[in-house]
């Protein structure tokens, strides 16, 4: 029983070690540092392929074809490849957050035209 307890606290201690305070927000400079990984498998390429999932999922949800007008075929590496542009072209906002910085390269690509009536 001492040799598995003994065993317990090692693991349970290595675990602890392992675990680090919260961090910010992400900004716009941790994106643009996953996504110029690309989608090729590193864990910066799949930490911007999982951001970006959930970001068009959460904003299909909320598009309601009043502002965004995503199509329907969107994929993700397509929308990483529009925040990717937005962000070197616009390189004096990447102190923003994230989904600041997602939100307006999306809208910059998929805004809703104005209808004419």
């Amino acid at each position: 029983m001492a040799k598995h307890a003994k065993k317990l606290m090692l693991v349970l201690t290595m675990a602890l070690g392992c675990i680090q305070p919260a961090k910010a927000a992400a900004t716009g400079m941790d994106l643009q540092q996953w996504c110029s990984a690309g989608n090729d498998g590193s864990i910066d390429g799949t930490k911007c392929f999982i951001y970006m999932l959930g970001f068009i999922n959460g904003l299909s949800l909320a598009a309601d074809g009043k502002v965004w007008c995503l199509p329907g075929n969107l994929t993700v590496g397509q929308s990483m490849l529009i925040v990717q542009k937005w962000m070197r072209d616009n390189p004096e906002e990447l102190h923003q957050r994230a989904g600041i910085i997602a939100e307006r390269a999306m809208l910059n690509a998929y805004a809703c035209k104005k209808r004419v009536r």
